[in-house]
């Protein structure tokens, strides 16, 4: 009686820790799947494609500033594209634009109201279709467009807005930066992801167009300041295809550049392939400057991979786990079974051996309850 207790509750104890790692397992995927999607920025190839059949693949180059990329490169970068899609034949999607690009530079300028001056806000210059790749949240006001009324523009985030006017419904206020007017378009609010505090920082921050901030330094506007960062939706047909083709034909090779297919990145093979390189990545060798967004981006591959390979493990463990239950119930099954088998054949036999002696007639119902339990 003690092992049939025993060997029940071995068996129910099994069953329970293999519905904990299933459900430890789900939830683990669930996280996961929450924690790559909080970042918009990177899934902006499935939103321009939309309802399309042609694949569309979001590439991202960050530079270091000594690799002198500028508003030049753009241009030369964008006439080789061209040539490129020719020679592979790929044809204008539904959107009617064969790309989408942006870039941005990156500096620390003053900046002052006629409340307060700011001396160390941290600038983005951005241009291209910036504002569709980084759908940042507006608390208030709106993004400014890339064009003249553009340059005159300024989106401050909400750390900027306080300390500059005390409050943040200051779209249409004034400010200036080496004494050159710009109209406030909006505030922006803090974003979501893993390691987005420490990568952004808790100093403020403006974005300003980027042949303005060009201005702003004495740079000629039409090369501009040195570029960190550069990011396009374009064609993909085949796979790599459009990694291949912005990496092979930027000109800027590591340890000055760093490319990244940012539509894969999440998947769970190259996830499994970050975890190879993980301790190799902590000490960077290039010099490339990276922006909040890609090092956000980075920690939260980072985070996903390990969520990834710890759902992997309690999954394969669960799967362990209720083999061997299947196992133990399935040989108790058997044994069960063959212990039926056994008996009802020495039954048979019993009866067979009672119905051949003289004058005796009996039938299996003629056992007793008792005999009959097996």
């Amino acid at each position: 009686m003690n092992k049939v207790i025993s060997r029940g509750l071995v068996i129910l104890l099994i069953c329970a820790l293999s519905l904990t790692a299933v459900c430890f397992a789900l939830a683990g995927i669930s996280y996961y799947k929450r924690t790559r999607s909080a970042l918009d920025c990177q899934y902006m190839a499935a939103d321009w494609k939309g309802g399309g059949e042609t694949r569309f693949d979001m590439i991202s180059a960050f530079f270091d500033t000594d690799a002198s990329v500028n508003q030049n490169s753009i241009s030369t970068f964008r006439m080789t594209l061209e040539s490129k899609f020719d020679e592979a034949s790929v044809v204008k999607p539904e959107t009617g634009r064969m790309y989408l690009d942006c870039w941005s530079a990156k500096g620390n300028m003053g900046i002052r109201s006629s409340r307060a001056n700011v001396p160390n806000v941290e600038i983005y210059a951005v241009g291209g279709d910036f504002f569709y790749f980084h759908q940042l949240p507006l608390e208030s006001g709106w993004y400014f467009n890339d064009d003249e009324i553009g340059r005159e523009a300024i989106l401050l985030d909400e750390t900027a807005a306080w300390q500059l006017f005390g409050g943040s419904d200051v779209a249409g206020m004034t400010v200036t930066i080496n004494d050159i007017p710009f109209t406030v378009s909006g505030v922006v609010l803090p974003q979501e992801g893993s390691g987005y505090e420490e990568a952004y920082g808790s100093g403020p921050h403006a974005y300003i167009n980027y042949k303005a901030y060009s201005a702003l330094n004495s740079a000629e506007i039409n090369s501009g300041e040195p570029i960190i960062s550069y990011e396009i939706i374009l064609p993909s047909p085949v796979t790599n295809f459009a990694y291949d083709i912005v990496k092979n034909n930027f000109g800027i090779n590591p340890p000055q550049a760093a490319y990244v297919d940012n539509t894969a990145r999440y998947k769970p093979l190259t996830l499994y392939k970050r975890l190879a390189t993980f301790f190799g990545r902590s000490v960077r060798a290039d010099r490339v400057v990276y922006p909040y967004w890609e090092n956000t981006a980075s920690v939260t591959a980072d985070v996903c991979a390990a969520l990834l390979l710890t759902t992997t493990i309690i999954g394969a463990a669960a799967g362990i786990i209720i083999i061997i239950c299947v196992i133990i119930v399935l040989t108790r099954l058997r044994h069960k079974f063959r212990k039926f088998k056994d008996k009802a054949a020495e039954r048979i036999e019993e009866l067979s051996y009672l119905n051949r002696l003289p004058g005796t007639k009996k039938s299996f119902d003629d056992f007793d309850s008792k005999d009959r339990q097996i």
